[in-house]
Parts: C-alpha cells; sequence; structure tokens
C-alpha cells in the first residue's frame, strides 16, 4: 500500500509540475505582451494615459507584492518586486492546487541571475540556475513603446468612473483591451482598479484565451529584500 500511494504522489507532483509549466506559459505570454516599437490607442487616450501613469509610479517603489489566481482557484502567483541601485529583483512563488494537494515552486530573479526551487518526491526541495527570462514578470498589461518586436501594439481603452476595490478603497475604474495589429480579435481584456489617494494599481481583473484571473497589488514601498534562495 505503502508503494502505491508514493507511485500515487509521484504521479500527482508530475501532473501539478505539467500543470503549472503549462499556466506559467500561458500567464506569461498573456499578462505581459511583448514590448513593440508602436502603440496605436483606440477610445479614450487621456485614460490610457492614466493607466500607464499608475503603471509608472508602480515601477517607482522601493517594493511592493501582487498576488494573481485564476477563477477556479487552482493557481495562485505571489509576485514580491524590489528596485535597489543594482536594478529590480524579483521572487514568484506558484502554488498549483490539483487533486487535494499543493505543489509550490519559487523563481527568483537578481540581476542576471535566477534560481527555480522545486519540490522533489522524497528528496526535498532541488534547485537549478534558470535563464533570468524563465522568471515571470508579472501582470502589468501595458504594452510601452521601445526594445521589442516591429508589430504594432493596438490598445483600447476607457474610464468607467469611480468605485471601490474589494478592499474597500475609493478607486477610479477603467476597462481596456489589447491586441496586435494584425490581429482581429482582442488577445487580452479586463478592469482595473486605480487608488484615488495614491494613483497606484489597487486591483486587476483580466481574461484571455478563455481563462480569467485576478491581481491585487499591495505593500506599496515595503521593503520587500529579494536574495538567492537559500540551498542554491
Amino acid at each position: 500500500m505503502g508503494g502505491k500511494n508514493g507511485w500515487l504522489g509521484r504521479a500527482t507532483l508530475r501532473t501539478a509540475a505539467a500543470t503549472l509549466m503549462a499556466l506559467l506559459v500561458s500567464v506569461e505570454l498573456s499578462a505581459q505582451p511583448r514590448a513593440s516599437e508602436r502603440v496605436r490607442v483606440e477610445g479614450d487616450a487621456r485614460a490610457w494615459e492614466e493607466i500607464t501613469s499608475a503603471w509608472r509610479r508602480l515601477q517607482d517603489l522601493r517594493g511592493y507584492r501582487v498576488r494573481m489566481r485564476n477563477v477556479d482557484g487552482t493557481l495562485e502567483m505571489v509576485f514580491e518586486f524590489e528596485r535597489s541601485a543594482q536594478g529590480g529583483k524579483v521572487r514568484v512563488v506558484t502554488t498549483v492546487r490539483q487533486g487535494g494537494q499543493e505543489f509550490r515552486t519559487e523563481t527568483v530573479r537578481v540581476g542576471d541571475s535566477a534560481w527555480q526551487v522545486m519540490p522533489m518526491p522524497r528528496a526535498g526541495a532541488s534547485c537549478r540556475q534558470i535563464p533570468p527570462d524563465r522568471v515571470p514578470p508579472g501582470p502589468s498589461l501595458f504594452p510601452e513603446p521601445g526594445g521589442g518586436t516591429a508589430a504594432e501594439e493596438v490598445v483600447w481603452a476607457r474610464r468607467v468612473g469611480p468605485g471601490t476595490s474589494p478592499r474597500g478603497a475609493p478607486v477610479t475604474v477603467y476597462e481596456w483591451r489589447s491586441r496586435k495589429a494584425d490581429e482581429a480579435d482582442w488577445k487580452v481584456s479586463g478592469t482595473l482598479h486605480v487608488d484615488r489617494a495614491s494613483g497606484l494599481p489597487a486591483w486587476m481583473s483580466f481574461e484571455t484565451d478563455r481563462q480569467k484571473f485576478t491581481a491585487e497589488y499591495y505593500d506599496f514601498n515595503a521593503p520587500v529584500q529579494v536574495t538567492k534562495p537559500a540551498g542554491c
């Protein structure tokens, strides 16, 4: 019986690992569009400028966190960002829930180095060095000019009006969409809540490829410290 349960545990972990990798690829492609040389704004250009202003303000913080979830609760990602004189650092703790079990992995990027820590059946955790671009960049959905492909990004935005975030803070609510110019259908669409007091993103929901996610931004200017994982 013990051998059977051990085999089932390993099989579940392998399945969870495959699910995790597929979800991470989907999230990275959808939640962080590649920067393009040109961005064409449709809808309310002023609303789009207000959205990107909130995003730039977020990047100026010395530290903050983001919790992103899919709607069925099988995937959760917590991002920790640290801004230092040496550049940006990020830690991502990803949890996949499947078959009554949890599979958790940690990825960290510090400068030009990155690592991934994954649980291994009967062997504790395994750490390996990975390319820095394998670390998910976090949900932003704000394409910016420069440094990417030549394809033009098309964005659409509008200001919905005042509202309240899930935490009860007064916010300004925006709707937005994004796609490549050579695509007929919108690739990603969602809603962003910007805190009216600080001008920072507070809450975002978005949908892509029939998957729905929420992202909560919090711990603004927190003393986040991102370092190489222990044991790596």
